[in-house]
Order: C-alpha cells, then structure tokens, then sequence
C-alpha cells in the first residue's frame, strides 16, 4: 500500500492508516507499533514528535495529522474502555478479543 493512500484512504479504519504510515515511514514492525501509547506522540513547538527511540523521531506534516487523529481518539476513548468489559469493546472497535485483555507492561 502506499503512503499516499494511507493518507487519503478514509474508508481505511484510522487505526489501519496509522500503523502502515508508521511502517511505510520508519520501518518499525508491527510488534513495536501495537505498544506505542498517547505519550509516544509530542509537540516541540509546531514539530511533532513520534517516541521510537531518543530522541524522538520529527513527523512530516500531512503524517503528524494522521496520528494526532489517531491519538485523539484513541485518548478519548481510553476512559470509556476501562469501564467496559474487554469482549465488548473487542467487538465494538474491531479488535481481536486477545488486544484489549493484554496487560500493557510499560
């Protein structure tokens, strides 16, 4: 797929988009991206700053909209999730059931 169509692409789930820009972009595999969390994803002034590693890597424009939707939803959601029982989350957001019972380590 092309960055161009995970750009564009709104009839891709957003979360879709967002891992393929990622890979496409910073060659990071699937098993690192799934763990990125809300603070992986900054500001220093205007730049925004993806968290793969220090320091933390400058997003280009067009791709930092992307992932600040996604991280905007991701964090709105969050609270709601938590108060929810995992199997029905799974099944309203597309996850498989194994994602959203997995303990996040970090």
């Amino acid at each position: 797929m092309s960055l161009g169509r995970l750009l564009v692409g709104h009839d891709l789930p957003l979360r879709s988009r967002a891992a393929g820009v990622i890979v496409l972009l910073y060659a990071q595999p699937l098993s690192r991206i799934v763990r990125l969390t809300v603070d992986d994803l900054g500001r220093d002034g205007d730049q925004v700053l993806l968290r793969l590693g220090e320091p933390p890597s400058p997003v280009p424009a067009p791709v930092a909209e992307l992932l600040l939707a996604w991280i905007g939803r991701t964090a709105a959601i969050q609270p709601h999730v938590l108060t929810i029982p995992a199997p029905v989350v799974a099944d309203a957001l597309g996850y498989h059931p194994v994602t959203t019972t997995t303990t996040n380590t970090r």
